[in-house]
């Protein structure tokens, strides 16, 4: 079932066991399809069982949801006794309506089905994507978690998806992007529609003792990283690449048809455009940055101050790439030279339209451009969400100050501002708020110990705390409601393609 495979295949595993000494043979009567598919039943009902167990258990849930016009996937985000954060697959259910009521109510539909009847009181947060009919102000599915009189339910939009959208919303409208991305789609399509293009592609670079990376395609769960790849993969093999077009466009008739001649005329005179084949380098120094933030944003136990701290990293990146070239382009410029004839050559082949005179002010435009947009979508002043996220960051030990004088007060602020929001469901989970603030001291004076005991020691993290059964009692129960918060809902926009 992991690998995905049909359950014809069981009887001939079973029989590769049996000649590997196994004493399967004396189940002849299970070794076959239907056996199998009873086999998974059963497996997959103990699994659900011990899942339905542990939601149950659970004093706070985060629910993630993706959907399209047909159906909804729903995965719960729970937080355990030890303070590791998990995450289950709840189902895939079939909508009625394709309006905020009826996905509300296969979430519903979905939870209840795994035996959690009052997920309405557990739930803190509900991670979706930015569509109206999620995270709309009037009617949506986060209106109709405040309807039940849960007004503390965060509905966190999808991190990797508010920077994709921030990233793109800075650069569609470039025409040279259009070019660069017209040229990666014919480039795939040429040679994963053709055996025999790619054979040919692989014997030129035998020849050229070149090294070659397989053309990639643009489509995948997120943007920036997939086009990414594919740029870095032209990148890497553009001698090759560019050697093979150039064969295929002096092809004699007959010899391919004329719409493939065509193509490859085309990209043989894009390919020695300096002007294109600077900003495809530079799109690979941008694109580097957008890909690690998005897939340090994807991952799924990702917590919302490592958010904090990706954005941050991105942004000094970002400002530094705006203030000189990048690693790539940089390469890119050092390894022009000029012929006998005043021609800019790269790799042995005389590039059109050069300009020795370029200042690259529209890149640096486009870099100051997709900062702000990005910082637009993340750190919006108008995201409800943005003060819970940013109060959750006094739980990352690493910010905390050194001195005493400065540590006695931080965070006190921030532990009012969390017991206030989540005041229903601390109450609920049997918390005392007030003794938040003095467990709060307390937590700082057992970390601060811990450091200053241990100089050499790596910065614990706050639910090692959860290993004190007796201890921090109330400040845990904000703690767990803290880890679960959503930032991700990449595994359900997996689960629905």
């Amino acid at each position: 079932m992991k690998e995905e495979l049909p359950f014809t295949t069981f009887p001939s595993l079973i029989n590769l066991q049996i000649k590997n000494g196994s004493e399967l043979k004396r189940l002849l009567s299970y070794i076959n399809d239907k056996a199998c598919a009873r086999f998974a039943t059963h497996i997959s009902g103990k699994i659900r069982d011990e899942i339905k167990e542990k939601i149950r258990n659970a004093d706070v849930i985060s629910v993630m949801f993706d959907g399209a016009t047909d159906c909804a996937v729903s995965e719960v985000e729970i937080d355990c006794e030890d303070g590791e954060v998990k995450n289950f697959l709840i189902g895939l259910e079939d909508l009625e309506h394709a309006h905020a009521e009826g996905t509300f109510k296969a979430i519903d539909k979905s939870m209840k089905n795994y035996g959690c009847e009052n997920w309405k009181e557990k739930v803190v947060a509900m991670g979706c994507d930015g569509a109206k009919v999620n995270i709309g102000v009037h009617d949506s599915v986060a209106t109709r978690m405040k309807d039940e009189g849960r007004d503390y339910v965060l509905a966190v939009h999808c991190i990797a998806h508010r920077l994709e959208l921030g990233v793109l919303s800075a650069i569609k409208n470039n025409n040279y992007l259009a070019t660069v991305q017209d040229m990666l789609n014919k480039i795939h399509k040429h040679y994963h529609y053709s055996p025999k293009a790619l054979r040919e592609l692989r014997e030129i670079a035998d020849t050229l003792d070149e090294r070659i990376i397989k053309p990639t395609r643009l489509q995948g769960t997120r943007w920036a990283p997939h086009i990414n790849k594919a740029i870095k993969s032209l990148c890497s093999s553009y001698l090759v690449i560019l050697a093979h077009f150039e064969h295929v466009s002096q092809a004699r008739p007959g010899q391919t048809t004329p719409a493939v001649v065509g193509r490859a005329t085309y990209m043989v005179n894009k390919l020695r455009d300096w002007r294109i084949l600077c900003f495809m380098f530079f799109m690979h120094d941008l694109l580097e940055i957008i890909s690690i933030l998005s897939l340090k944003f994807q991952k799924d136990d990702g917590t919302s101050m490592e958010f904090l701290d990706g954005l941050e990293t991105a942004n000094l990146s970002l400002i530094q790439l705006g203030q000189q070239h990048g690693e790539q382009l940089q390469a890119f410029m050092d390894s022009l030279t000029t012929d006998a004839n005043g021609n800019c050559v790269f790799k042995n082949t005389v590039l059109t339209h050069y300009n020795a005179n370029a200042d690259y002010c529209e890149l640096r435009a486009i870099t100051e451009l997709v900062a702000e947009r990005i910082n637009g979508r993340l750190e919006s002043n108008t995201d409800p969400v943005k003060p819970i996220l940013q109060a959750c960051r006094i739980f990352d030990i690493n910010d905390w100050p050194h001195d005493r004088v400065s540590l006695a007060p931080y965070g006190n602020t921030e532990i009012r501002q969390l017991s206030d929001h989540f005041s229903d469901v601390l109450h609920d989970m049997g918390c005392d708020r007030n003794q938040l603030q003095t467990e709060w001291t307390d937590v700082k004076g057992h970390f601060k110990n811990q450091m200053n005991g241990n100089q050499n020691q790596n910065i614990p993290k706050v639910n090692s705390l959860f290993r004190f059964r007796n201890r921090f009692t109330n400040i845990k129960c904000l703690i767990k409601i803290v880890l679960t918060l959503p930032v991700s809902r990449e595994a359900l926009v997996v689960s629905n393609a």
